[in-house]
């Protein structure tokens, strides 16, 4: 759910602002989980400047060249990997996930690589378990 809202921001953040998007998506549905849910896209959304830094530096593209799905995926696993102390494999697997349902195809693989680079580099690489 959580990529859904930030997927319709991504497009319509020029017109409107994300409570909007939010108070829309969510209609009067008041529990902890929407609750969570509200917070951690208006944090993702905080931090999306320094999120897409990271992805153009290991994406090598410009991030306005990249598709909006694949955007909103990636900066939902690094802002787990960074903030939420998610396992970067997990993060990562559900990434990849997610690009498999909502984006093109081969988004997956750039994703991973994405992401994997990211981890090899930044975090000093996934640990075997």
């Amino acid at each position: 759910m959580l990529f859904m809202v930030l997927y319709q921001y991504e497009f319509l953040k020029e017109h409107t602002s994300l409570d909007d998007v939010l108070e829309g998506f969510l209609k009067n549905k008041k529990n902890r989980f929407f609750n969570a849910l509200i917070n951690r896209a208006k944090e993702i959304v905080n931090m999306a400047s320094i999120l897409d830094k990271f992805i153009e530096e290991f994406s090598e593209y410009p991030i306005e060249k990249l598709q909006a799905a694949d955007k909103v995926i990636m900066r939902i696993a690094l802002f787990d990997i960074l903030y939420n102390n998610i396992p970067p494999e997990i993060a990562i697997s559900e990434a990849v996930k997610l690009a498999n349902r909502f984006s093109s195809t081969g988004s997956c693989k750039f994703v991973n690589g994405v992401l994997g680079r990211f981890v090899k580099e930044r975090i000093g690489g996934i640990k075997e378990q």
